[in-house]
């Protein structure tokens, strides 16, 4: 059995060992970032990649705590270089950013793991607002979602069910749904919104070049915009969790220790690392 482990346990050590390859950023210049922007904005897919992924903890039982990801919410922000920002604390990329796909009527997208690079694990394909995804070898399309734009409302449907619908007002933003409590984004200018919660208020707001978002997420961009910091406000100090930086066709995602990711862009797609490490691959076929 210790021989069997043994593997395994070399690995789990090297790959928590090893570091972000770094080799593009520091032979290449690297490249400024677009300004940073407080767009209200509804992301249905979840086709994103995780730039700082909320966690909540639930009791399992008296003497069990288990730790998940906190669900993507739907409705956030676009704040500009293709990243959103959910009510539900979560920072990501959007796919469709990235690869340029944002307003395509139709498009694929195929997703291969480590473990399969040669063959797709998944393969989305959006069309006229509907999103389907087939699991190779198989050709069977399931249905993930449909979108249907009314006047100032956009509603989400499953297999002809409603999900949830997003109601854009000019003075606030309304998420209407049935798993969901209802959420209301109020703006009170074109960089300021707030969100009315239980015990306190929630604000999201651009000022002095920097985003303020809840209670104490700061993004800002640093030397002469070639870097996006983003900081965790605590109550004595504010400390930095990760820099984004760009250089050539990489994307690099810098945390302590020189440790993170690395989006690497292919001719029609990206490859996304865990320090030196494969984590998975898109590739994008406009139809």
């Amino acid at each position: 059995m210790k021989i069997k482990l043994l593997p395994a346990i070399l690995l789990l050590l090297t790959t928590s060992c090893a570091t972000l390859d770094m080799t593009g950023l520091q032979q290449g210049s690297r490249e400024p970032f677009e300004a940073l922007r407080l767009n209200p904005s509804l992301e249905a897919t979840e086709l994103r990649i995780d730039i700082i992924r909320n966690q909540e903890s639930y009791q399992v039982n008296d003497s069990v705590e288990e730790t998940i990801n906190t669900p993507y919410h739907p409705v956030g922000f676009d704040l500009g270089n293709g990243m959103f920002f959910d009510l539900d604390g979560n920072l990501s990329f959007r796919l469709e950013d990235l690869l340029q796909l944002r307003g395509k009527p139709c498009y694929s997208l195929s997703q291969t793991s480590r473990k399969k690079q040669r063959r797709a694990d998944q393969i989305f394909t959006f069309c006229n607002g509907e999103l389907t995804v087939k699991y190779p070898p198989g050709h069977r399309e399931h249905d993930v979602l449909r979108m249907e734009f009314r006047g100032n409302s956009t509603e989400i449907f499953y297999r002809n069910h409603l999900t949830y619908g997003v109601d854009f007002y000019e003075d606030k933003i309304v998420y209407r749904g049935k798993r969901r409590k209802w959420d209301t984004m109020h703006k009170s200018d074109d960089q300021h919104y707030y969100r009315k919660r239980l015990f306190w208020r929630e604000d999201y707001q651009l000022k002095n070049d920097r985003l303020y978002l809840g209670r104490n997420l700061i993004i800002g961009l640093d030397d002469q915009n070639r870097k996006i910091r983003v900081m965790r406000q605590g109550l004595f100090s504010t400390r930095t969790m990760l820099t984004i930086e760009k250089s050539g066709n990489h994307l690099y995602l810098i945390e302590k220790r020189n440790r993170g990711k690395r989006i690497e862009f292919t001719e029609s797609g990206l490859k996304v690392y865990q320090n030196r490490y494969l984590l998975s691959g898109w590739q994008a076929e406009k139809r």
